[in-house]
């Protein structure tokens, strides 16, 4: 008798605790029919800009209603490339109403890059996603100007065609960007521009064109050479005189 007493008692314990995990299981499923995440990216703020070897802050806050939980949460940033460089933080966080995800990121090259950030159920079935794009840049912008032609003092020919060759050269081998070529008089007024535009190339650019002035008065001229970084914050110049008889 006593044997088939507990022997009920067991058998009833784990009924009661299979309903309760059913219902804990009914709830969890009902909480994902609508994964209602909602993703504030917080920093970097929209037009933020990174610099290169130096940390920017990333800070993404995850928020349900209800005291509903919140699951797998994966916060990385990808290259211009759509490659994956960093892993802010990837995990299942099961937390309640909100998650917040601090971190830090350096960027080690100049160029774009993109803040992802996702969060999905349990099964990962249902997905919520953001992203924020930014530009991480060099605080300085290291280019070397050599003017090669015309040469110091050089004495050109009225009506000659004379040729103009310079090199912009990046001193940590990054992109040059706005290059500008242009020669002045001596009042300074620009009589001619030889090259204008945002070139792009990696390392060194080299303007090389014969012919590519002709004076057309006797007098004191310039050749002035101007590169910019991308944003245009930073300038660097070269200036080489030459006069025509």
């Amino acid at each position: 008798m006593y044997k088939n007493f507990f022997s009920l008692l067991l058998l009833g314990v784990v009924l009661a605790f299979s309903a309760c995990n059913k219902d804990d299981d009914d709830d969890h499923a009902h909480d994902e029919d609508s994964y209602d995440v909602t993703i504030n990216i917080i920093s970097p703020a929209d037009g933020d800009m990174a610099t290169v070897d130096a940390n920017m802050t990333i800070d993404v806050e995850f928020t349900r209603p209800d005291n509903k939980i919140i699951h797998n949460i994966k916060v990385w940033i990808e290259d211009a490339d759509g490659n994956e460089v960093e892993v802010i933080e990837d995990d299942h966080v099961h937390t309640e109403s909100k998650h917040t995800v601090s971190g830090e990121f350096k960027p080690t090259e100049h160029g774009e890059y993109t803040l992802k950030v996702e969060s999905s159920t349990d099964d990962g079935e249902k997905v919520v996603n953001a992203e924020r794009g930014f530009m991480a840049m060099h605080a300085t912008y290291p280019v070397t100007i050599d003017i090669q032609s015309p040469t110091p003092d050089m004495v050109a020919t009225i009506n000659q065609p004379m040729d103009v060759k310079v090199v912009f050269t990046h001193d940590d081998g990054d992109v040059i960007h706005h290059v500008t070529i242009v020669v002045l008089d001596e009042n300074d007024n620009e009589v001619a521009t030889l090259d204008s535009g945002h070139k792009h190339v990696e390392g060194s650019y080299t303007f090389d064109e014969q012919g590519a002035f002709t004076p057309d008065t006797a007098g004191n001229y310039r050749v002035q050479a101007r590169t910019m970084n991308h944003n245009m914050s930073i300038m660097e110049s070269a200036m080489q005189s030459f006069s025509v008889q």
